[in-house]
């Protein structure tokens, strides 16, 4: 602190000192200011920015560097939160990718087992249309068949009914009076036997 004191009181001193030397050393030029008027200008500027300095370093450097340290130490309480969160977000992030891949897993699993399902519901509904189809076939056949045997019954009945019919036809045709009166003893012989029979 003292050297910087010494420091700038020399440079003051050097310049009030050499200040009007300068001055009466360069004269107007037209295009602007002096080359002496310069260099003035510059030193000034040179003792001005030493004089903040001086102050800053002086009166704002404890405040200052307070102010650097709890702002530093503040940035790196919020980094650090940052980095925990990171850390939490990164763990979350994992977490998450497994529950993913156990989601697409288990959808895998439910899409194969629905197939499987599928498959087996098909195949017994399969299984169900062919027995369902031998049954009507069995039944149909035991139809067909007991209205074949039916309709054979209908024919034999139709044809003795035709044949005893035609047969009838036939006999009146034929029979003459002395016929009827034959037969006629016939049966009355045959029922005259029964009942002696019985008795």
């Amino acid at each position: 602190m003292k050297l910087l004191r010494i420091v700038l009181i020399a440079m003051i001193v050097v310049v009030l000192a050499a200040g009007p030397l300068l001055a009466a050393a360069g004269g107007k030029d037209k295009e602007g200011p002096s080359q002496g008027r310069q260099i003035w200008d510059t030193v000034w500027r040179i003792i001005n920015f030493g004089i903040l300095v001086f102050f800053l370093v002086k009166y704002a450097r404890r405040p200052l560097m307070a102010f650097l340290r709890k702002h530093g130490a503040d940035i790196g309480e919020r980094l650090e939160n940052y980095q925990a969160q990171l850390a939490k977000a990164k763990d979350e992030y994992a977490q998450t990718q497994e529950r993913l891949a156990d989601i697409q897993k288990m959808i895998a699993e439910i899409e194969t087992y629905m197939k499987d399902e599928a498959e087996r519901a098909r195949q017994k509904i399969i299984d169900q249309a062919r027995k369902n189809a031998e049954h009507l076939l069995d039944e149909a056949k035991e139809i067909a068949s007991t209205e074949v045997v039916m309709a054979r019954e209908r024919v034999k009945t139709e044809l003795v009914e035709l044949v005893i019919t035609e047969a009838e036809k036939a006999i009146r045709r034929d029979i003459k009076p002395e016929d009827d009166t034959r037969l006629i003893g016939d049966y009355i012989g045959r029922v005259t036997k029964v009942a002696d029979a019985m008795t």
